[in-house]
This record gives structure tokens, sequence and C-alpha cells, in this order.
């Protein structure tokens, strides 16, 4: 996990960064239900698996 934290900083820094927001999107949900709060949900959910997807795509084409 250490070595990939700094081979690929970016796309774990990503992955983090969107967990994070997708977490406090979905708090505000929590206690907010509301179309926005939703919404917001549901773009934060995309940007992890985008950034999940940006990590594998970069892992694979370093480690094959």
């Amino acid at each position: 996990v250490t070595e990939a934290k700094g081979e690929f900083s970016s796309e774990t820094h990503a992955i983090k960064s969107s967990v994070d927001s997708l977490a406090a999107s979905a708090q505000k949900l929590k206690s907010s239900p509301s179309a926005g709060n939703i919404a917001a949900v549901t773009s934060d959910a995309t940007k992890v698996v985008g950034s999940v997807k940006a990590f594998a795509l970069a892992t694979t084409a370093k480690c094959g």
C-alpha cells in the first residue's frame, strides 16, 4: 500500500479525495434529503468510480 501511494500518488490522492467528497455529500443527504443532495451523491459516486478506474489503468500500464 505504501509503495502504491508513492508510485501512484496522484491516483491514490484522487481516490481519497473523491471518497471524502462522497462521504460528505452522503452525510449532507442524510441530514437534509433533497433532489440537489441526491444529485450531489450521484455525481460524487461517479467520481469515485472514475478515480478507481484511473488507478486501475495506471497500475495495469505500470505493472502489467
